[in-house]
């Protein structure tokens, strides 16, 4: 199966909004901002927990949020540090959600190659020993990102790929949807 390299394909790696703590607190709001933040911690095994994600508010006038921090469709989202590298990828519609600095944006070139297929290399095991071996003292940079090589496999097992992703995606949150009503539901009734 040939390879190419990351560089080949990624239209941008840009690491999130760097918020102090105290300018982040300013930003949070418990009922519905103007958009959601996604930290490292709301990431688990590949999926953005987005049902978790805090809402902020991006209009302040003591910090405003640049766009280019916004995530996009199909974003792959990837940590910044950490011994265990986490990667994750947007869902075709993540809303206005804003990435914090403790993770990259790696916007792929589409046309190149679809992003769900660079995010399930960047998920296999030999994606995350890439992932890990690029880290330097437990930090990844934007050019050791780009510097990964990946697979690139052909259209028709492409096309599986990306049918059993897209599958497995909706399985996922739908069924955080189902335990989310379990719980409102006993959580409403003590």
């Amino acid at each position: 199966m040939p390879k190419i390299r990351l560089d080949a394909c990624v239209e941008s790696v840009t690491r999130g909004v760097r918020l102090r703590t105290e300018q982040l607190k300013k930003l949070l709001r418990e009922d519905k901002g103007d958009a959601k933040y996604l930290a490292q911690n709301e990431i688990e095994q590949g999926w953005i927990l987005y049902h978790q994600l805090p809402f902020i508010k991006t209009d302040a006038v003591e910090c405003p949020i640049n766009e280019k921090y916004y995530l996009q469709p199909r974003d792959i989202v990837i940590a910044k540090s950490g011994k265990n590298v986490k990667a994750a990828i947007a869902t075709a519609n993540p809303g206005a959600i804003v990435v914090s600095g403790s993770l990259f944006i790696v916007r792929i070139n589409s046309e190149m190659i679809n992003p769900i297929i660079v995010f399930a290399y960047l998920n296999s095991k030999e994606g995350q020993l890439q992932l890990q071996d690029s880290c330097k003292n437990n930090n990844i940079t934007p050019s050791s990102i780009r510097n990964i090589w990946i697979y690139s496999p052909n259209e028709e097992a492409q096309h599986l790929i990306v049918d059993n992703f897209v599958k497995s995606e909706e399985f996922f949150y739908k069924s955080f949807e189902a335990q989310n009503a379990i719980q409102q539901f006993f959580d409403s009734h003590r």
